[in-house]
């Protein structure tokens, strides 16, 4: 996830977006999986099927999550010149 020159995740920030990032992943897997036209695919395709739904899966958490910690930032960033002005 790129954030602002300097920034960064903090940890709880980090655990929290891996963890969303591997539950969603969990959940669109095991939909693809139990769907009828995926059993009947060669495992070649699986994969790649499987590969595609977890990177979608992934960028779409962080474009989901990136606003609300960028929001963040710039909250502490604001708040530290603001402190540094007194």
């Amino acid at each position: 996830m790129a954030l602002p020159p300097g920034q960064h995740l903090t940890r709880q920030e980090d655990f929290d977006v891996r963890k969303l990032k591997g539950t969603a992943v969990g959940r669109v897997l095991a939909s693809l999986i139990a769907l009828p036209a995926y059993q009947q695919l060669p495992d070649p395709a699986k994969a790649e099927v499987l590969d595609r739904a977890i990177a979608k899966t992934r960028a779409s958490v962080t474009r989901t999550e990136k606003p609300i910690i960028k929001g963040r930032i710039l909250s502490d960033l604001t708040h530290q010149s603001g402190q540094a002005g007194q």
